[in-house]
């Protein structure tokens, strides 16, 4: 069986019919996080991730850590996620990034 490369999905549309989908992908992206998850759908999928090696990538302006899960190994999964925060771009990254798409054309 070929492996998909990536799956994205918005968290309103995930539901426990994609966790077959994600069973043959490598990677998921999940946009739009919030606390309104369907708990043990979310469990679920970090423990598929866990068992196959797999990569989850989760959007959200919350970050999962500081989501309070009714589950309390969610609640534990998520709090050994690594994080990225990304910040708005400066004045000098927004020079460096114009100049380049300038000099490009």
């Amino acid at each position: 069986m070929k492996l998909n490369k990536n799956y994205r999905f918005y968290q309103f549309l995930f539901n426990s019919k994609n966790l077959k989908e994600f069973k043959i992908s490598e990677n998921l992206i999940l946009d739009d996080f919030d606390e309104n998850i369907d708990e043990l759908l979310m469990y679920s999928l970090f423990n598929i991730a866990d068992q196959d090696n797999k990569y989850i990538i989760i959007n959200s302006f919350i970050p999962i850590n500081e989501i309070n899960f009714k589950i309390k190994d969610l609640t534990s999964r998520a709090k050994n996620c690594l994080f990225a925060k990304i910040e708005k771009p400066d004045d000098e990254l927004m020079f460096a990034i114009l100049l380049k798409n300038f000099s490009d054309r």
